[in-house]
């Protein structure tokens, strides 16, 4: 509305949803690796507004990014995976956790 101002540390978004603003240097990178035998043959890096894994909401909005510039379907995310991002910073995706056939063996998610 005209007048009011966001929060502080607050920022609009798509959508007038708020999330999280944080400075560039304190963004999270998250970066995808499409993996067959045992080779990386596609990657793609993508920044979110959060400055740890566990502030994150929503994490099909950067996966389902990811996906969309590697040109892959979504893959199902499950409790497994989101545990393993915020407890290890990384976790893979096999052919199980795709509805459609994949030609690939995994994706790997990885924070940084």
């Amino acid at each position: 509305m005209p007048g009011e101002q966001a929060s502080p540390g607050l920022l609009s978004g798509k959508g007038n949803k708020l999330r999280r603003c944080v400075s560039e240097r304190e963004r999270m990178k998250v970066w995808a690796k499409v993996r067959k035998d045992n080779k990386t043959i596609a990657e793609h890096v993508v920044e979110i507004g959060c400055k740890h894994a566990i502030e994150v909401e929503n994490w099909a909005e950067p996966i389902g990014e990811l996906c969309r510039e590697l040109d892959l379907s979504r893959p199902v995310i499950l409790r497994k995976h989101i545990r393993d991002l915020e407890s290890f910073s990384h976790t893979v995706f096999r052919a199980g956790d795709f509805m459609e056939r994949i030609d690939f063996d995994r994706l790997e998610i990885e924070l940084f």
